[in-house]
C-alpha cells in the first residue's frame, strides 16, 4: 500500500473542503478519521425524518477522499436524496451502466464501474449499500488514481454507512472503528515487517484492552511467531512460543475465528487454543486468521484477555482493520525475504491457486490449452499433400474429319456412353455423292469410247482412253470413300471425352481437325498437379485418398507411381509436377475418365507444429533471404 493511502488513513480531506457540522455544510479546515465519524455518529442518533442526507453525503466524500457523493434511494429510477461535493456535474441516467452497478450493489452490498462527468472527465464510480434503510444507496465518485484504493474505500464507506437499529452501543462501535482505523494507519506507516508486526500487537493489546497479542505468518505450510506485544525479542524454542504456534497452526486448520477460555475443567477434552489460554489465565481467547483478497490464509493473529467481562469483544472493527492492513504486511513480509525465498513463496501461492477451488472453469480451460499446446509441440500427425486430380486413361481414340466439309449431323457430346459402331456424327456428303453421279457417267462415256477404239483397231487411241477410265474409276473410288467415312462410327464401347454437341453441330471442319475423342471405362489412373513447393515431400509408392467432385463422399485410395520431372505452369498457382497415381480399388460404374477432384497423399509423421508452420516458415526464409 502506497504512502498516500497511509495519509489518507489519516487525514479525510485537504485543507479547504467544506466540512459538515450540525447536519450541515461550512468551509472549514481539515477533520481527521475520528471526527468525521463522530459527526456520522450524531447524523445516526437523528430520527430517519430529520436526517441530513447532504450532509451525511459531504462526510463521506470527505472520509472516502472522493470528488463527489450521492445519497440515492433506487426504486423504479434513481432518486436523489442528498449529494456532496461537486455531485451536480454527475447525473446517473448519463452512465449506461449506472443500473447494472447499482442492481450489484443491492445485491452484494458493493460494486463500482467507470463513470465520467459532463465534461468527459473519467472516474470511479463506487456505490455501497446503506444498511438499515431499504433499497438506498451510497454512491461516490474517485479520481482514476485512487484506483488502488478502492477496496480500502469501500471498507471506509461499509464501516459508516450502517443505520441499522439494533447497534447495541453506537458511541462504542463508533469509538472502536476510529481506534482500528487508527491502528492500521500507525501499521501501514512502519518501514519493515517486524516494527509493523511488533506495532500491530501492541495496538491490539492498546487499542482493542486486550492483556496479550501475537502474530503468526505461514511459512513453508506453518505459522510462525513473528510478534508478541511488549516483547522486542522472544525465544522461538520457549514453551510459551511453542504453545502458541500450536495454537496458530489449530486457527489455520479450522480456517475460521475460534475463541477459548481459560477455566477449562480438567475432564474435558481441551484444544491447543485451550492450552494457550489457560497456560495465560485468560478469561478469553480469541484466534483471528488474516486472509488476502483471494481468500488465501496469510497470518493468524492471537488475542488474550484477562478482564472477567461476561461476553465476547465484538472483533468486527478488527477484522476490518486487518483486512485494511493485511496487503501492508504482506508486502512488507515479502520485501524481506531473499529472492529465492521469494521464488518458492510466490510459486507455493501460484500452485494453492492453481488447486484451490475457484475459477474451476478458467482452470479447466487453462489446463485444456496447456494440454492443446503441449500436443502441438510433442505430438505428431500424418502430413499429407494437397494435389487438384484427374482420373484418365491412355485407351483413347480420336475421331477426325476425313475431308473438308460440314458437320451435318452430331449425335454424341461429351459425357455420352458409346457402343461400339454406333453412329456418333455425319458430315455434310450431298456433294459427293454429286460427283459420284458425275463420275459413273463419265466412267460410262469412257468405256464406249474404248469399245469403238478397239473395235476400230485404233490401238494408240484405245490406250489414251482406257487411262482416262483408269482415272475416272479412281476418282469415284475415292469419293465414295469419302462417302462411307462421311458417317463415323464408335471403335470401342466407350465414353465420348472431348467435343460438344452444340459446338459441332453445322460447323465448318479441315480435313484431319480433331471432332471428338473416345475412351475406354478401362485401364483407368490419376494425374495429379503436385505445387513445386511440396513437390519434395512426394515419394515413389506413397499412398493417398482420392475425392471426386460428383461424389465427394467418397474416398478412394490411390498408390503414386510416377513422378514426372518437368514443371508445368499452371497459371497464377505457379509451377506444379504431375505425378500419376493408380487406383487401388476396383472401377466402379461411375467412374469417368476426365472426372476431377482433390488428393492427399500422406508425406509421413511429422510434428504438429511443423506441420501448421512450415509454409509460413519457408516464407519467411525467402522474405529474410540474403
Amino acid at each position: 500500500m502506497t504512502a498516500d493511502t497511509e495519509s489518507g488513513l489519516k487525514d479525510a480531506s485537504a485543507t479547504g473542503l467544506p466540512v459538515v457540522t450540525g447536519g450541515r455544510a461550512e468551509a472549514t479546515g481539515t477533520l481527521d478519521v475520528r471526527s468525521l465519524i463522530q459527526q456520522v455518529h450524531e447524523l445516526r442518533k437523528l430520527p430517519a425524518q430529520l436526517r441530513d442526507w447532504s450532509a451525511f453525503a459531504e462526510l463521506m466524500r470527505q472520509l472516502c477522499r472522493a470528488r463527489a457523493a450521492m445519497v440515492i434511494r433506487w426504486s423504479a429510477r434513481p432518486e436523489l436524496m442528498g449529494q456532496g461535493g461537486n455531485a451536480a456535474d454527475w447525473h446517473p441516467d448519463r452512465d449506461a451502466g449506472f443500473h447494472e452497478v447499482c442492481t450489484r450493489a443491492l445485491a452484494n452490498g458493493h460494486a463500482f464501474g467507470p463513470s465520467m462527468n459532463a465534461i468527459g472527465k473519467s472516474y470511479l464510480m463506487v456505490l455501497v449499500r446503506v444498511v438499515g434503510l431499504a433499497e438506498t444507496l451510497l454512491c461516490l465518485y474517485l479520481d482514476d488514481q485512487q484506483r488502488p484504493l478502492v477496496n480500502e474505500m469501500v471498507l471506509r464507506a461499509m464501516l459508516a454507512a450502517d443505520f441499522s437499529e439494533d447497534v447495541p452501543d453506537p458511541t462504542a462501535v463508533s469509538d472502536s472503528m476510529a481506534d482500528m482505523i487508527a491502528l492500521a494507519a500507525e501499521v501501514m506507516a512502519q518501514s519493515t515487517f517486524s516494527g509493523a508486526a511488533l506495532a500491530l500487537v501492541n495496538g491490539v493489546t492498546v487499542k482493542f484492552n486486550a492483556s496479550y497479542a501475537s502474530l503468526g505468518w505461514v511459512e513453508g505450510g506453518r505459522v510462525r511467531t513473528q510478534a508478541i506485544s511488549q516483547l522486542d525479542r522472544f525465544d522461538p524454542k520457549s514453551r510459551q512460543v511453542q504453545l502458541l504456534e500450536l495454537a496458530f497452526d489449530e486457527i489455520r486448520q479450522r480456517g475460521h475465528e475460534l475463541w477459548a477460555q481459560g477455566s477449562i475443567q480438567a475432564a474435558v477434552p481441551t484444544t491447543p487454543l485451550d492450552d494457550f489460554a489457560v497456560e495465560h489465565h485468560a478469561q478469553h481467547v480469541c484466534g483471528l486468521p488474516v486472509r488476502d483478497t483471494h481468500g488465501m490464509l496469510h497470518a493468524v493473529l492471537v488475542c488474550a484477555f484477562t478482564e472477567s467481562a461476561t461476553r465476547r469483544p465484538d472483533t468486527g472493527p478488527l477484522l476490518l482493520a486487518l483486512d485494511l492492513m493485511q496487503p501492508r504486511l504482506a508486502d512488507l513480509h515479502w520485501q524481506q525475504q531473499g529472492w529465492a525465498k521469494r521464488f518458492l513463496g510466490w510459486s507455493r501461492i501460484q500452485v494453492a491457486r492453481l488447486l484451490g477451488p475457484e475459477h474451476t472453469t478458467a482452470k479447466l480451460a487453462a489446463l485444456a490449452g496447456l494440454l492443446l499446446l503441449m500436443y502441438v509441440f510433442i505430438g505428431t500427425w500424418q502430413h499429407r499433400i494437397d494435389a487438384t486430380a484427374q482420373v484418365t486413361t491412355d485407351a483413347t481414340r480420336l475421331v477426325s474429319a476425313q475431308y473438308d466439309g460440314r458437320v451435318e449431323r452430331v449425335n454424341a457430346s461429351s459425357g455420352d456412353l458409346v457402343k461400339k459402331d454406333s453412329v456418333l456424327l455425319e458430315l455434310d456428303a450431298r456433294e459427293l455423292h454429286q460427283q459420284a453421279m458425275e463420275l459413273r457417267a463419265e466412267i460410262r462415256r469412257i468405256e464406249a469410247e474404248v469399245g469403238k477404239h478397239r473395235a476400230s483397231g485404233n490401238l494408240s487411241e484405245m490406250e489414251i482412253a482406257q487411262a482416262r477410265l483408269d482415272q475416272s474409276r479412281a476418282k469415284l473410288a475415292r469419293t465414295e470413300q469419302y462417302i462411307t467415312q462421311s458417317i463415323a462410327l464408335a471403335p470401342f464401347d466407350g465414353v465420348v471425352v472431348e467435343g460438344e454437341r452444340k459446338d459441332l453441330l453445322g460447323a465448318p471442319v479441315k480435313k484431319g481437325e480433331m471432332l471428338l475423342r473416345l475412351a475406354k471405362v478401362e485401364g483407368l489412373y490419376v494425374s495429379l498437379m503436385v505445387p513445386e513447393r511440396d513437390i519434395r515431400d512426394v515419394a515413389l509408392h506413397a499412398k493417398g485418398e482420392l475425392l471426386l467432385l460428383s461424389h465427394p463422399d467418397q474416398s478412394i485410395a490411390i498408390e503414386v507411381t510416377a513422378i514426372i520431372p518437368v514443371a508445368q505452369v499452371k497459371g497464377q498457382e505457379g509451377n506444379h509436377f504431375t505425378v500419376t497415381a493408380k487406383l487401388m480399388q476396383a472401377v466402379e460404374p461411375w467412374w469417368r475418365p476426365g472426372m476431377t477432384g482433390l488428393a492427399k497423399i500422406e508425406a509421413g509423421q511429422r510434428r504438429v507444429v511443423w506441420i501448421l508452420t512450415h509454409k509460413l516458415v519457408d516464407n519467411l526464409r525467402l522474405m529474410f533471404w540474403w
